[in-house]
């Protein structure tokens, strides 16, 4: 099922496929995520933080 999300709706911030993945810890996903990154299915973007303040 994540990986159908992933590959549908192309980039995603990590608090959009919890919201998304329903039934998933957080450990549980980010375990996953971990596993598709080092098999290469995924890929990680870090962006600077805009302060709101």
């Amino acid at each position: 099922m994540i990986v159908q999300l992933l590959s549908a709706e192309g980039p995603s911030r990590f608090s959009e496929l919890e919201r998304q993945v329903e039934g998933a810890s957080q450990k549980m996903l980010i375990h996953q995520l971990k596993k598709f990154k080092k098999d290469g299915i995924v890929t990680t973007t870090l962006y600077p933080q805009v302060s709101h303040g």
